[in-house]
């Protein structure tokens, strides 16, 4: 059964994008036998992270506790519908979100499998991954394309990249359109044409 559940938000700041704070709330499920499981929901603003801990200590934790970890499924529709009266969206799906994920974990402790032997199994043997994170933001055109190739040295043949960075996303000047695209140009010329960007 569920005994305890515990919400941690925690603030990061991100290097590469203007030093831009980040967060993330922490959620640590422990049943009574003392397995754990671990999820985690991401924010931009420290106020999303601390209204997520909110809503999982006083909302959600005592709708779940006592209950069976292994009925994931009827735990997320009980969680949605008692969220419906906050929107399912935002800070509500944040919160369960990061619960979802740590009950997901118990139960493959549980069972003793893997996840994603419980949510179908494998469909493939090995997957692609693209790099993200790598540049910096903004960057000179020629500080990216050499941050591009460490990150292609390192193995890497995808790279998802923000040449834009401004913080208005809904207008854009002239000037920040041709240096996003001059870092898009520099970044393909030191990568070659085989790298996705």
């Amino acid at each position: 059964m569920i005994a305890r559940i515990d919400a941690y938000p925690l603030r990061y700041a991100e290097p590469h994008y203007r030093g831009m704070e980040r967060c993330v709330t922490l959620v640590r499920i422990e049943t009574s036998d003392g397995t754990v499981g671990w999820g985690e929901s991401i924010s931009q603003f420290p106020e999303a992270a601390v209204a997520t801990k909110v809503l999982i200590d006083e909302g959600f934790a005592p709708r779940i506790s006592g209950r069976d970890p292994l009925d994931v499924e009827l735990l997320w529709k009980e969680m949605c519908t008692y969220a419906y009266w906050f929107g399912v969206e935002g800070i509500a799906a944040f919160a369960i979100s990061a619960i979802d994920m740590a009950l997901w974990d118990l139960k493959g402790k549980i069972l003793g499998q893997p996840v994603y032997r419980l949510l179908g199994g494998a469909q493939r043997r090995r997957i692609r991954v693209y790099a993200n994170g790598w540049y910096t933001n903004p960057g000179r055109p020629e500080l990216n394309a050499e941050e591009a190739k460490t990150v292609v040295a390192m193995g890497y043949t995808a790279l998802k990249f923000d040449p834009f960075g401004q913080h208005n996303y809904y207008t854009i000047s002239l000037a920040e359109a041709q240096l996003a695209e001059d870092r898009v140009a520099a970044v393909r010329e030191a990568v070659g044409p085989e790298v996705d960007i």
